[in-house]
């Protein structure tokens, strides 16, 4: 992700999933408001040292180089704000409580914790799935 190879291994993540594969249309749309709201984002005066991607045209990685520029509330939820406007947008929750996603072959899959726990105990996913983890703090 080019927009974050900038950024230390210790800097602030939020990873916001939008629950389905993007249009190439709407992945544009997402990186030509995210790129402007990065431009001019910032906390108490001071521009926030920030970057973004798109990933796997469903993950939308925003990071923040906290060492640079402290994130404060005022921040977080102007970030939050922009996310929100995506739902409306694109018609889906990508601030709500995020469903586990994994892999399978080509596909993204999606459950909530208990149906995984399910799809665990039957075999169908196991150590070999490759898991998205949605909570990580920090980009390394």
């Amino acid at each position: 992700m080019q927009l974050l190879d900038h950024l230390p291994d210790s800097t602030w993540v939020r990873v916001f999933d939008a629950g389905r594969t993007l249009e190439a249309a709407e992945i544009a749309r997402l990186t030509a408001d995210t790129e402007t709201f990065r431009l001019t984002w910032e906390a108490h005066g001071h521009i926030i040292v920030s970057g973004f991607g798109v990933v796997h045209s469903r993950f939308l990685v925003f990071a923040a180089d906290e060492s640079k520029t402290p994130l404060k509330g005022c921040s977080k939820d102007d970030l939050y704000r922009l996310v929100r406007s995506f739902e409306a947008l694109l018609g889906t929750s990508m601030t709500g409580t995020a469903p586990l996603a994994w892999r399978e072959g080509k596909d993204i899959r999606c459950a909530d914790r208990d149906e995984f726990a399910r799809l665990a105990s039957t075999g169908k996913v196991g150590a070999q799935t490759i898991v998205f983890d949605n909570t990580v703090a920090t980009l390394g």
